[in-house]
């Protein structure tokens, strides 16, 4: 049997303000209408891309030029010296010509190319693929280019008994060329290209271990050097990446607080404007500041904002807010791409839906959270918030609260990091409906259908469901005892029931009989609490914790049911070790893990610099399909005015990192992202994210990662007015904090572990005609395709016809042996119309010309759909 050895070598392209969709072109065949050695071509946006038999060719344009002169009317010319242009070429030194071009996944769409008058520059009918091999380039190794996330990607396949010290990559054209914190930077006068750091791992024996690799740099050439060796019985396959960073490019001063992501890959951002200074879009549901309390600037509203998957574009951006203060404190997309924000409000003339469950502004006491800049001097109430999937418009808004302050943890010894008033969390049930944790201080919170109608005393955990429209409350309750208690998280359980966490000051929080842990052991205990489906009952509930101060921050559950937590502790030594090989003695974040009916922990750990406090403020957690754990949080380098008085969060300089980590160190604190293998034995990835001058960290709030390990975070980055936040690509939404202090900056970093993911896109249509079900799975090797009893398929991208209308469920299960997870399945609905229309044949029009849709002998009362080819350029 053949082993493979993948070394995965990224390259990222710098991508101009387009839509998403452009990125799916793939890589259009060469029929004549480039030079002989050009294998194929991807075009994105302004910048083009050419696979050559012994290298590549970029051509890189000045996308902000090119967008300035757009702005000042002007239209670029051929060889136009206002547009900016570099081509620099990366070639396979002593790479062979002769090996086989092994192309897959043709898309639908055809590409013709009328070059000048040059008949034989002409080419029609051209297919792209998403994915273009080349065998044999060296000996023993191949060469595969592909579209991952809407990058540009390359790896080289090394075959067991190849050398790759072979591979040499020569660049030439370049400005400058230079090796730094182990990626490769190409500079040119249009900005700067990075070739991210090659990392690579193995799978051996179902164990995913990491191989050190790294580039070597000398006189123009590239070369891999693995410096620990590598096993060349197994597949060496991936490397984690940042896929975008950017700030928001705010000229008002912009504090981060929440993220999120749809299907597509978008992320969207939720932070606290001050001022008019943030940037949004036309056509957005509120493009004016309204105003607020704070003192900073014009007062906060909050800004929403939703980019593009690769980070340059800014796809809408809007305000929510009214007179007072208003702050998102957590963020969730439906399958609809519809926003739903949760956050609180000082707001009297909050924006409202018509029919909204809670018209009026109850608000509470004075308050004014230290650092944050928000000041509410009439209290604060929920805000919940569904905006349409073009964020032009509410579907649904509306307060929840009663007459004391709602929606902000205010317990001295529940807010332990700075702007821990600001959590909570927004879910989804499976009907979309959405789900809120929060806190209150209200006596009179609106509680229905509830496991408990009263606030036991001081502040209380509440949970509560809403219908779509905001305008009705299926079940809502208070949660606690008779001291303080918090609502941070929830999640939902295969069981259909739901799992809530927080922190609890009181002995007598409603624990259940045979739970793990049914005593209070300490000044603050986090707990976990399974409640039903329905809301109205309490299944079990455990606290967690030792003799001192503990919180849980997150609660994720995984493929089998068993519930899992990420919070904080300065309980000493081995108290909350249990069960685990990774661990650090004395240290102050945990992770754990129940079975499903709270009455047992499976495991139980520590992880930090064994100082005897926390380092990281949690802001995200994920249990992933293989159950691996993923975690990110932010520390500072000192204890200093981030940080409440009494807070134990302590410096996150000496964390450890693995060899492949994207920033291995960090000297003024940031955000540290780690994965842990699924019984807590091993740490697989870590690595430290921020800039070298600014302590980034968020104010409050929730961010997320996907099941697919891929997280979007929301950071406040570049305070003091500085632009250390590292970006990418260069050509990201925005390079600069514009603003006086600090900006809302977001990235998305793809860990990209072996997941195998079933995915699939189509478009419906009309009986008797054939329909393309296109396959976006990652990590399949082998395809199963079910279209709804009528048929099956083993192919890829199969082509299916449907001969009668109505609605069909679409099965798709992809396997791959290498994988954790093995396989995944994937099931839609697609709609089949009556064949009463016709489709005409394809079109082109220049620009300037005019075209007649249907013929003299079209119906005149008939309905067309013009659907126009983005991709038919150059």
């Amino acid at each position: 049997m053949l082993h493979l050895i993948r070394i995965a070598i990224i390259c990222f392209l710098l991508m101009p303000a387009t839509m998403f969709a452009q990125l799916k072109r793939g890589f259009v065949e060469n029929r004549g209408q480039w030079p002989a050695q050009v294998v194929a071509s991807s075009k994105f946006g302004n910048h083009s891309f050419y696979l050559e038999r012994t290298g590549f060719t970029y051509h890189m344009r000045d996308v902000k030029g090119i967008q300035q002169a757009h702005n000042k009317g002007l239209t670029p010319q051929p060889n136009d010296v206002r547009v900016k242009g570099h081509v620099y070429h990366v070639n396979f030194e002593g790479a062979q010509q002769t090996g086989r071009v092994e192309k897959k996944k043709a898309s639908v769409t055809r590409y013709n190319y009328f070059f000048g008058n040059d008949p034989s520059r002409w080419a029609s009918n051209c297919v792209a693929y998403e994915e273009v091999t080349l065998h044999s380039i060296y000996d023993g190794i191949d060469i595969t280019t592909y579209i991952h996330d809407g990058m540009l990607k390359y790896d080289f396949i090394v075959s067991p008994h190849a050398d790759p010290k072979q591979i040499t990559l020569q660049f030439e054209g370049q400005d400058k060329l230079e090796l730094q914190h182990g990626r490769i930077e190409v500079h040119l006068s249009t900005g700067v290209v990075y070739e991210q750091s090659p990392i690579a791992w193995q799978i051996i024996q179902g164990e995913k271990r990491f191989i050190a690799c790294e580039y070597q740099l000398e006189e123009g050439r590239v070369k891999y050097h693995f410096p620990k060796g590598y096993d060349t019985k197994h597949p060496l396959i991936i490397d984690p990446q940042v896929v975008f960073s950017t700030y928001s490019g705010s000229e008002s001063d912009n504090f981060g607080y929440s993220a999120t992501y749809d299907e597509q890959g978008n992320l969207y951002s939720g932070s606290s404007a001050f001022g008019q200074g943030y940037p949004t879009t036309t056509g957005a549901y509120q493009e004016t500041h309204a105003g607020g309390d704070s003192a900073i600037e014009s007062g906060i509203d909050m800004a929403l904002s939703k980019y593009s998957a690769d980070g340059t574009t800014m796809i809408w951006s809007t305000f929510v807010g009214g007179g007072g203060d208003d702050l998102p404190h957590s963020l969730i997309v439906n399958s609809a791409d519809e926003l739903y924000v949760y956050g609180c409000t000082g707001s009297d003339d909050f924006p409202l839906s018509n029919n909204a469950y809670q018209n009026q502004f109850l608000g509470g006491a004075n308050v004014s959270p230290t650092g944050t800049g928000a000041t509410f001097p009439n209290g604060t109430d929920i805000a919940v918030v569904h905006l349409n999937a073009s964020g032009s418009a509410l579907i649904g808004s509306t307060y929840v609260g009663g007459d004391a302050n709602d929606g902000i943890n205010a317990a001295i010894l529940l807010k332990r990091n700075y702007a821990d008033e600001f959590r909570g969390e927004i879910s989804l049930d499976n009907q979309e409906f959405p789900i809120i944790i929060s806190s209150t201080l209200s006596t009179d919170f609106p509680t229905v259908n509830a496991f408990q109608n009263t606030n036991n005393g001081g502040q209380e955990a509440v949970v509560f469901r809403l219908n779509p429209q905001l305008s009705s409350m299926s079940w809502s309750s208070y949660l606690g005892g008779s001291n303080d208690d918090s609502g941070y998280s929830l999640t939902a359980h295969p069981n259909g029931n739901y799992y809530l966490t927080g922190g609890t000051a009181s002995n007598n929080f409603p624990v259940t009989a045979n739970a793990y842990q049914t005593n209070f052991s300490g000044v603050v205990d986090g707990y976990v609490a399974q409640i039903s489906g329905n809301g109205q009952s309490i299944v079990s509930a455990t606290y967690y914790g030792a003799n001192n101060y503990d919180q849980i921050y997150f609660v994720e559950t995984d493929q089998a049911g068993a519930i899992y937590g990420y919070g904080q502790s300065i309980s000493p030594g081995n108290a909350l070790i249990s069960n685990v090989g990774y661990s650090v003695s004395n240290s102050g974040n945990t992770l754990m893990k129940f079975n499903d009916a709270l009455t047992s922990l499976v495991w139980s750990t520590v992880i930090g610099t064994g100082d005897g406090n926390p380092n990281l403020s949690p802001s995200a957690f994920l249990v992933d399909y293989c159950n691996r754990i993923y975690i990110s949080g932010w520390g500072v380098s000192t204890i200093g005015s981030l940080l409440n008085p009494g807070s134990h969060l302590f410096p996150l300089t000496d964390l450890e990192t693995t060899s492949d980590a994207q920033f291995p160190t960090s000297s003024t604190g940031g955000f540290y992202m780690a994965v842990f293998d699924d019984a807590m034995t091993t740490l697989e990835y870590a690595t430290f994210y921020g800039g070298n001058t600014s302590s980034e960290h968020v104010d409050g709030g929730t961010s997320r990662f996907d099941r697919k390990g891929i997280i979007y975070q929301s950071v406040c980055a570049g305070c003091g007015s500085n632009d250390d936040f590292p970006i990418f690509p260069a050509d990201a939404w925005s390079a600069t904090n514009n603003s006086t202090n600090c900006n809302n900056g977001v990235f998305k970093f793809d860990f990209q572990l072996p997941l195998t993911i079933a995915d699939f896109t189509f478009e419906s249509g009309c009986v008797n005609t054939p329909i393309t079900f296109t396959s976006n799975s990652t990590f399949a090797q082998t395809y199963e395709w079910n279209f709804g009893n009528l048929g099956t398929s083993n192919a890829i991208n199969p082509t299916f016809v449907f001969t009668s209308p109505g609605f069909y469920d679409i099965t798709l299960i992809v396997q791959h042996p290498s994988t954790c997870n093995l396989n995944d399945t994937l099931v839609q609905t697609i709609e089949i119309f009556a064949a009463n229309g016709t489709q005409m044949p394809l079109a082109i029009v220049c620009e300037g010309e005019t075209f007649i849709l249907g013929s003299p002998d079209s119906p005149v009362d008939a309905d067309y759909t013009w659907t126009p080819d983005l991709y038919l350029d150059d």
